[in-house]
């Protein structure tokens, strides 16, 4: 996910403008409710897309 993840971004907020242009009558609180939801998306994004850790070799000890 980390490799793609100005892709993943991209798609998030492609769906919520795909579902505003496509909304019939889109109210204060469909933008708002859209709104919130591809803010939710791109943290999900953002959580799923942490770069990679190194593996501790064995008897290393964990930094804090």
């Amino acid at each position: 996910m980390y490799a793609n993840r100005t892709l993943a971004r991209a798609l998030v907020i492609a769906a919520g403008a795909v579902a505003f242009v496509f909304w019939d009558r889109p109210t204060g609180k469909v933008v708002l409710l859209l709104a919130a939801l591809v803010v939710v998306g791109l943290a999900i994004v953002e959580f799923l897309a942490r770069p990679p850790t190194a593996a501790a070799s064995p008897g290393t000890p964990a930094s804090a």
